[in-house]
């Protein structure tokens, strides 16, 4: 079933006369060799509105003047967990309380989890993606992807190729400094 999704989507994209195909898992671009830097302002099929970030709640989640926002395609450790703190700090070194940042929303994805937390890609003024940022860093995995049955996003390959944290069996993340430990 889920060769179907992606073989359509796929698909779809070309027909709709889309440059940018997604990557065959052979060809998924490495983010090692910093040519990958994650969603932008520029990308299309993209929604995006500036709003003011206010707050940490965790490392994929921020509070912001346009509401909660859970970082779209990455998953990180919960509160109380290791790398929890890691990752929340990781966000406060890139974006300070009162700057702008960016949100995107890329069409066909959820507008909202169901907390009612906006779901968006979220970049900072530099240009720099929180998700990539954290997955980059060992902070997270990628997940809510259509690799896992949720809606697909224009970065889900190269999400899982920068991917550098791992997933534990009960689902938590094992964040590189934690295996490390």
């Amino acid at each position: 079933m889920l060769a179907v999704v992606v073989i359509g989507t796929i698909y779809s994209s070309q027909q709709q006369g889309n440059d940018r195909q997604p990557d065959s898992p052979e060809t998924s671009i490495s983010s090692s060799d910093g040519s990958y830097t994650g969603a932008s302002v520029d990308d299309p099929g993209m929604s995006a509105i500036t709003t003011v970030f206010d707050s940490v709640v965790d490392g994929d989640t921020i509070r912001t003047e346009a509401g909660k926002v859970r970082l779209i395609g990455i998953d990180t450790p919960e509160r109380g967990e290791c790398g929890y703190n890691d990752a929340a700090e990781l966000i406060l070194e890139h974006v300070a309380p009162g700057e702008k940042i960016t949100l995107l929303l890329p069409d066909g994805q959820n507008k909202a989890d169901k907390y009612d937390r906006l779901i968006r890609f979220v970049i900072t003024a530099d240009g720099t993606d929180l998700s990539l940022l954290q997955l980059q860093a060992g902070n997270a995995v990628a997940r809510y992807d259509s690799f896992d049955g949720y809606p697909s996003h224009p970065h889900e390959r190269e999400y899982r190729a920068a991917q550098l944290a791992t997933a534990g069996t009960d689902r938590s993340v094992q964040t590189t400094t934690c295996a490390a430990r």
